[in-house]
């Protein structure tokens, strides 16, 4: 019997050897998941470094380039002599941010409305972008046209309040014009080597030619700053010369890596989106302006959504250098924009005491009408916690601001250059530094020596050119000019030391303490109110002659006793005719009357005379009147016509060549008028045109 093969042992080792393959399989597997997994893990890890570092790097650029614009304001705004404004200033567009609720704000927009500030017969815009750059001003550290440093803050005056001296000439070193452009606060005119003006050499050699700014008021042949060699002069029309000394300084556009010497906002830069010059330019303000259509899914249809104008500026590019052998490996950029928020109106200004005093609101705004000017309105529940609002995205966010949320969210977008919540300032003075001096302190002194030396005179006293030419005579025609060099029609009146004097000091002075008075008594007595002078009722009190000898007078007509009879002519020149101290009147505004034609009684023709009289009251306290005395003079010379005639008559005056008033027929009637015929030739000598003043001139 034939036994049957045992392979139990065989099996049992067989499916083990399989079992450790499939174990060492699935071990692989894991080992390679487990490998896959951490290879991808680092490779999260290092991308999401990666993103930190850039972050890290860009906050510290955003950092990097806010120190960097602090220092520029603080180096460029940190003394009291300066004055900014924003490029708005050098575009001619005049709109309202109204406008844009309604349509979007782009830069195809037409212009309708503007100043033509350069005469060219067209409104310029700046370029789309640069409307809202910050600009500083200063006042010019050198005289005009010399080399010594210290500009005048004022003119050199020997003349006191009781002098007037002839001989003394206007100081020559003094400038009316000496404001000059510092700089514009934007990124990529930061550091040393830009500079705002117009230079001789480059780098360090570099020195100033001329400054840069509008030389409006000055004749087109005293358009310099330094020296006699000048960049201006070149056009009549002040911006316009202004316009090309910039472009011609600055702007490199033409070449073909842009970099111009100084970024002005009338040099245009660069759109970001320009492949000609990529990544030189930024946006760096657009999200305030977007309307609520804006949809952040569709970023790139920004553009679209606008309601005001955005801001672009130049990158500052800058190598970060590797911290192994110190080269520059990486590539850096920044930017920044000052705005100025010291041109907005601030919208959480709140007048705490307006129902309490509202004469005072006649005088000065002490808050802002936004509903007016911006057609912002509050909730009365609101009204009164304006100044607690932080931010203009705080306007949009409460419900008591009225209307709808999107409504709301636009109208900041579309005024958010003309608006604010953080405008600050102080008194500083911009003309010599310091604090503006308190000129009603001197109004609290009682010493008379004081008022005597320093306050005796007028507010000012400036020299002018008076010149007369009309002729003082009584019986001189209305047309009658003395406009020739020389001879009988020469100037009756041509000198060149006038004195125009302003108000008095102690006008003001009464003005100011009156306050005392009031505040003791409650109101003002007759003495205090009433003028204690008056000035001339002819000629003309606002100017002076305060010498020894008569005008200068080129064609003789006047004599000594007729000049005083127009002018202050006197030896003293505090003894102007006019009161003293501020007196409290109303004031004369409208004199007015009508009149009807009436007979008497005994059927004799009269006239019906209905005047009327308006004032004024100036001040903020009431004015009570009893009795009015007007004296007006008036000269009435009446002629009676009739109505159903008047049309012949006017014919017959219009076609009289003698052009008299005796030839009007005015004591015909309708009985008995008869009109000539017409049909007459102009005589020899006569002229064809009524001569009212009978001197032959119209």
């Amino acid at each position: 019997m034939k036994k049957s093969p045992n392979f139990s042992c065989d099996l049992t080792k067989n499916s083990k050897k399989g079992f450790a393959l499939v174990l060492a399989l699935s071990l692989m597997s894991l080992v390679f998941l487990l490998v896959v997994s951490l290879v991808s893990l680092v490779s999260t890890d290092l991308n999401l470094s990666e993103l930190r570092k850039q972050k890290v790097l860009a906050r510290a650029n955003a950092r990097l380039g806010m120190m960097v614009a602090l220092g520029e304001i603080q180096k460029h705004l940190g003394p009291d002599t300066r004055v900014t404004a924003t490029a708005d200033i050098l575009d001619e567009r005049v709109e309202s941010s109204n406008t844009y609720l309604t349509q979007g704000y782009n830069d195809s927009l037409s212009v309708s409305d503007g100043i033509d500030l350069n005469e060219d017969n067209q409104y310029n815009k700046l370029s789309f972008g640069q409307r809202y750059w910050t600009g500083v001003w200063k006042d010019r550290s050198k005289s005009k046209g010399g080399v010594q440093p210290g500009s005048k803050p004022f003119p050199n005056i020997l003349e006191t309040g009781n002098s007037v001296n002839k001989t003394i000439m206007p100081d020559s070193e003094y400038d009316p014009h000496p404001a000059v452009e510092v700089a514009w606060l934007v990124s990529g005119n930061e550091g040393y080597e830009k500079k705002l003006a117009v230079l001789l050499g480059t780098g360090s050699f570099a020195s100033r030619k001329d400054y840069i700014e509008i030389p409006d008021a000055i004749e087109k042949d005293q358009r310099y700053f330094i020296g006699s060699q000048t960049s201006y002069g070149q056009e009549e029309n002040a911006w316009e010369d202004y316009q090309q000394v910039v472009r011609s300084s600055f702007s490199n556009l033409g070449s073909e890596e842009y970099e111009p010497n100084y970024y002005h906002p009338l040099v245009d830069l660069p759109d970001p989106d320009d492949s000609k010059f990529p990544n030189q330019t930024v946006w760096i303000l657009k999200k305030p302006l977007l309307k609520a259509s804006y949809d952040p899914e569709n970023p790139r249809d920004w553009k679209n959504h606008l309601a005001g104008e955005p801001v672009k500026v130049k990158k500052t590019k800058f190598d970060i250098p590797d911290e192994g052998d110190g080269l520059g490996s990486n590539a850096g950029s920044y930017a920044y924009w000052v705005g100025d928020e010291g041109v907005k109106t601030k919208a959480n200004l709140v007048d705490q005491k307006k129902e309490d005093n509202p004469w005072d609101d006649l005088s000065v705004a002490k808050e802002p009408n936004l509903e007016a000017g911006f057609g912002i309105t509050f909730a009365q529940s609101i009204e009164e916690e304006r100044q607690n609002i932080l931010s203009l995205g705080m306007f949009a966010e409460i419900d008591d601001v009225t209307g709808d949320t999107t409504t709301k969210s636009n109208s900041m977008a579309a005024h958010f250059h003309s608006l604010t919540a953080d405008s600050y300032g102080v008194l500083s003075d911009v003309r010599t530094g310091g604090l503006k001096r308190d000129l009603s302190a001197a109004f609290a002194v009682d010493t008379e020596t004081t008022w005597e030396k320093d306050f005796k005179g007028y507010l000012y006293q400036d020299r002018i050119y008076y010149m007369k030419n009309l002729s003082f005579r009584p019986n001189a025609f209305a047309n009658q000019w003395h406009d020739q060099s020389s001879g009988q029609f020469s100037p009756s009146i041509d000198d060149k030391n006038f004195v125009l004097a302003g108000p008095r000091w102690s006008t003001l002075k009464s003005f100011h303490n009156m306050w005392k008075d009031l505040e003791s008594s409650g109101s003002l007595s007759g003495s205090e109110i009433l003028p204690d002078g008056f000035p001339r009722v002819v000629g003309d009190n606002n100017v002076i002659y305060p010498f020894q000898y008569p005008p200068n007078r080129p064609n003789g007509e006047m004599r000594i006793r007729d000049i005083e009879d127009r002018i202050n002519l006197f030896r003293e020149p505090t003894m102007r005719p006019e009161p003293k101290n501020h007196p409290v009147v109303p004031s004369l505004v409208e004199f007015k009357f009508s009149t009807v034609p009436t007979w008497t009684s005994d059927n004799k023709l009269a006239l019906a005379m209905y005047p009327s009289v308006a004032f004024w009251n100036p001040y903020n306290v009431p004015l009570a009147m009893k009795d009015i005395f007007i004296e007006i003079p008036m000269n009435v010379d009446t002629a009676g016509y009739n109505p159903k005639e008047w049309d012949l008559f006017r014919k017959w005056y219009i076609h009289n060549p003698n052009g008299t008033a005796s030839y009007i027929p005015d004591h015909l009637s309708t009985s008995n008028t008869s009109m000539p015929a017409q049909n007459w030739q102009v005589p020899p000598g006569s002229k064809p045109y009524i001569d009212t003043n009978g001197n032959g001139r119209w």
